[in-house]
């Protein structure tokens, strides 16, 4: 992980609801190298996007400098079985 790669816990509520899709809402999904948001979906918006807002710095980070874990690991490391 670099310096500016940003950790964020997908089971922990509070970060969950510190990071926003660009529209602020707080119900995005990561989806491969992108995010999703179905508030956005349900409001025939856009609901693909490449970055997620920090609420409490207002900044905009890229998918490229976040990491997703989870209590089943990091996220970009998970396998579908099926």
């Amino acid at each position: 992980m670099s310096d500016r790669t940003r950790r964020i816990e997908l089971d922990d509520d509070i970060d969950r609801l510190r990071y926003r899709c660009p529209k602020g809402h707080t119900s995005w999904e990561p989806t491969n190298n992108h995010f999703w948001c179905a508030t956005c979906a349900r409001r025939d918006a856009d609901a693909a996007f490449t970055h997620l807002v920090d609420h409490k710095t207002r900044e905009e980070i890229p998918r490229s400098e976040i990491t997703l874990v989870s209590e089943m690991g990091e996220y970009d490391d998970w396998k579908v079985i099926g």
